[in-house]
């Protein structure tokens, strides 16, 4: 089907959003890599409320610049690109977290880095 505009009417049947909720606003909204990072960053170390954290730095809703599903959406993309392989092998980053993470003396350091190294290449 085509559409064709034939009338341009300026007044609008609604009323429309006032300038304190523009935040909602899907145009308004988008996820900083620096949020990003930051929220993988205290997940990873066990911090479980890290929009309240978020929300403490930007101190309002409206100044965070998007909301607790826009960042999980976000957060869920990345993982799936992750899973998917199309951007790094999960098996390789849980390998390599585990290395630099787990083990304490550097002969068991070195026995896992040559493990992954083989596994990996």
């Amino acid at each position: 089907m085509l559409w064709v505009v034939t009338e341009f009417v300026r007044d609008h049947c609604h009323k429309l959003l006032s300038g304190n909720h523009n935040h909602f606003l899907r145009s308004h909204r988008h996820v900083q890599d620096c949020d990003v990072a930051q929220v993988q960053s205290l997940r990873s170390v066990g911090v479980k409320k890290v929009m309240d954290h978020l929300l403490d730095k930007s101190e309002s809703y409206a100044a965070m610049g998007h909301t607790i599903k826009d960042l999980l959406n976000r957060l869920d993309f990345l993982r799936s690109i992750l899973e998917d392989g199309s951007m790094g092998d999960t098996g390789f980053i849980k390998g390599f977290t585990c290395c630099m993470f787990t083990y304490t003396t550097e002969t068991e350091f070195d026995t896992h880095w040559l493990k992954a190294i083989e596994t990996f290449g």
